[in-house]
C-alpha cells in the first residue's frame, strides 16, 4: 500500500504518520513498487490503527511507546484509561445538569 493510501485510510496526515515513523513508533517502510513509491505492509497499516487508538485515548509518545513495548500491560493501561474516561463521563454529566438548573 502506498504512503497516500495509508494516509487515506487511517485519516492521518502526512507530517502525522512521519512523526510517528521519526519517534520509532511506527515502522518505516522499505520495499518499494515498481513506480519507485514505499510499499506499507499490512501490518505496518495495522500498527498504524493501534497508534491512532492510542491517541484517540489521549496516550502521549511516551505511553505509547511503552504499551507498544509491553503488550501484557495494554489490557491494564487500557482498564485505567477507561475508568478515566467514565469519570470525566460523571464530570461532564454533573456539569450539564447544573448548566440546565441555573437555564430553569
Amino acid at each position: 500500500m502506498t504512503f497516500e493510501e495509508v494516509r487515506k485510510l487511517t485519516g492521518m496526515t502526512r507530517r502525522v504518520i512521519q512523526e510517528y515513523e521519526d519517534a520509532g513508533l511506527a515502522n518505516r517502510p522499505t520495499t518499494k513498487n515498481k513506480y519507485g513509491h514505499l510499499e506499507y505492509s499490512d501490518e505496518d497499516v495495522e500498527h498504524l490503527f493501534v497508534i491512532r487508538m492510542y491517541r484517540e485515548l489521549k496516550y502521549d509518545k511516551k505511553q505509547i511507546r511503552e504499551a507498544l513495548e509491553n503488550n501484557s500491560s495494554r489490557e491494564v493501561n487500557l482498564d485505567r484509561q477507561i475508568e478515566e474516561l467514565k469519570r470525566q463521563r460523571e464530570e461532564l454529566d454533573r456539569l450539564i445538569d447544573l448548566a440546565i438548573a441555573m437555564r430553569e
